[in-house]
């Protein structure tokens, strides 16, 4: 699924972006850190063209939450950071020195959490508006080549990618974040189409 009817799109925005407003909100208040996540700009990509994408022409491993959840749609979440990004975020949210040796203990932990969060709320949102009960298997944390952290059943169903570009920004951070949500695409279809009339969208003109 390469393209959306506008009104799918805009249901779409309205949802994910209440979802990262949650989100921000939830990491303020268990991290007790100033946080600001911008309202993404999102898209739906191509398989082929993920790595493209999400690398936007670097070269280098990245840091990732991974994360799978089923009820009525299967799907997988994932939460993908460069690693200089990454250590920035971690320093803040713990308040350690970026050059600490002992940052990279913190590193799985805390961005797991923070991918923890961030997924859930976004797809908290989805099942509370539309009416649908995600479940949720524990959150992985994995470091690596883009070919090593996005799981391998992308390639066993014909998914539905969303990929959402946001930055995260506080009073000395401001860095850039990928957000993959993929669903089967026959119900994410579906689901899209009941997010139209929860927020009463007009059709398209033709």
């Amino acid at each position: 699924m390469n393209e959306m009817s506008p009104e799918g799109l805009d249901a779409l925005k309205e949802i994910i972006n209440i979802g990262i407003g949650l989100a921000a909100g939830s990491l303020n208040e268990m991290l007790q850190t100033p946080i600001l996540l911008e309202a993404p700009e999102i898209s739906m990509a191509r398989r082929s063209c993920l790595k493209k994408q999400i690398l936007e022409g670097r070269d280098e491993n990245l840091s990732c939450v991974y994360e799978s959840f089923s009820g009525g749609i299967d799907g997988r979440a994932i939460l993908l950071f460069a690693p200089t990004d990454a250590a920035k975020l971690i320093a803040v949210l713990t308040g350690e020195d970026q050059e600490d040796e002992d940052l990279d203990a913190l590193k799985a932990g805390t961005l797991t959490e923070v991918g923890n969060i961030v997924i859930n709320c976004v797809l908290g949102t989805f099942g509370n508006l539309l009416d649908r009960q995600f479940t949720f298997q524990l959150p992985v944390y994995l470091e690596g080549g883009i070919d090593d952290v996005l799981p391998m059943d992308l390639v066993a169903f014909e998914p539905a990618i969303v990929l959402m570009k946001t930055r995260f920004k506080a009073k000395t951070l401001d860095i850039g974040g990928n957000i993959l949500l993929v669903f089967e695409l026959k119900p994410f279809d579906a689901l899209l189409q009941l997010a139209t009339h929860v927020f009463d969208l007009p059709e398209s003109e033709a």
